[in-house]
């Protein structure tokens, strides 16, 4: 295994952790349980950046995520539909069925649902931007998030707000 290091971030809906590792960022997630290594030091420049990164956004101040390295593991249809709701921007909002449509796999908006729930970048890989497919603006069900309806629900209208 790589060697990982971690930094923890406190957000306004539970704290965050980031995983590092000298490749770059392996994960992201939100950790209501203490962080396992919360006690090792941050080394690595990826985890730095991405703290940083992320404070601005919680902040109101980043829509974009800039010149971070990622270590993600995934099959490739995984990685593509990921590649995909990276695409998605800052505030707006798209569905499994728009995001299978883009990738010309317009019957499987529920394999890009699946995927999209195995995604271990919270935020950068936007998933909180997905909705299930017939769902038509900001008003409707939000739909699930692996990490909380709540904190997707937060983070939409964190966007909307910011933008």
């Amino acid at each position: 295994m790589l060697d990982e290091d971690s930094a923890t971030l406190t957000t306004p809906i539970g704290p965050l952790t980031i995983i590092g590792t000298e490749k770059g960022i392996r994960a992201i997630r939100f950790d209501d349980a203490s962080p396992r290594n919360a006690r090792r030091p941050t080394v690595h420049l990826s985890t730095r950046q991405c703290k940083a990164q992320m404070e601005e956004y919680f902040d109101g101040k980043r829509r974009t995520f800039d010149d971070l390295s990622f270590a993600l593991i995934g099959t490739a249809f995984q990685t593509r539909v990921w590649e995909e709701v990276m695409k998605v921007p800052y505030g707006e909002i798209a569905t499994y069925g728009s995001i299978a449509h883009s990738l010309r796999c317009s019957q499987d908006a529920r394999a890009v649902g699946r995927a999209v729930g195995r995604n271990m970048l919270a935020i950068i890989i936007p998933c909180h931007r997905i909705l299930p497919s017939g769902s038509a603006g900001m008003d409707r069900d939000s739909g699930e998030y692996a990490w909380g309806r709540e904190r997707k629900e937060w983070l939409l209208g964190h966007e909307s707000k910011n933008r």
